[in-house]
């Protein structure tokens, strides 16, 4: 074996480590990663693609792709964007605000977190499980926090006027 190949051969090993302790400390990361700190990067991510992309970010299977969604919340998106509706940004244009985290709650025994944020008006609740491989992925978002809140205060306000009538 010539001098030129051993030293190709050295280089070309090199360069094989060097990837894989690259590979191994972004692993690492993102196994470390919070509940709070998935949503972030997901949506960050979707609403990037959303803002300056031609093609949506359903259209370009973001969903699929992502690695801090979980396949029954995939199904979700697709089910929704079929009857019209938006599972991710829960109606919210994209470039109207980004995503701020407001709450985190951790429940290890269930291996299940909650992240509540707020994206422009909206406020939603962002449920995710935990896996196998110890990686947060979002399993669900609830989309109807404000409504629920109106109708809350609605019935409130109902009951409030039936008692100072009687």
């Amino acid at each position: 074996m010539s001098k030129k190949t051993k030293i190709v051969l050295g280089v070309i090993v090199g360069l094989l480590v060097l990837l894989g302790i690259i590979a191994a400390l972004l692993y690492r990361e993102r196994i470390n990663t919070r509940p709070d700190v998935a949503v972030s990067r997901f949506y960050t991510t979707w609403i990037h693609a959303a803002e300056t992309s031609s093609s949506t970010p359903l259209e370009q299977r973001l969903h699929t792709k992502s690695t801090y969604v979980t396949e029954t919340f995939g199904r979700d998106i697709e089910r929704a964007a079929s009857r019209g509706e938006d599972a991710v940004l829960c109606g919210v244009q994209p470039g109207a605000a980004g995503l701020e985290i407001e709450d985190m709650r951790v429940f290890d025994e269930d291996k299940r977190a909650r992240v509540t944020a707020r994206l422009g008006s909206e406020v939603l609740y962002i449920f995710l499980v935990q896996d196998e491989k110890k990686m947060w992925r979002i399993d669900e978002v609830d989309c109807g926090v404000n409504d629920i809140k109106k109708e809350d205060k609605a019935t409130s306000t109902e009951e409030q006027a039936t008692s100072t009538t009687q």
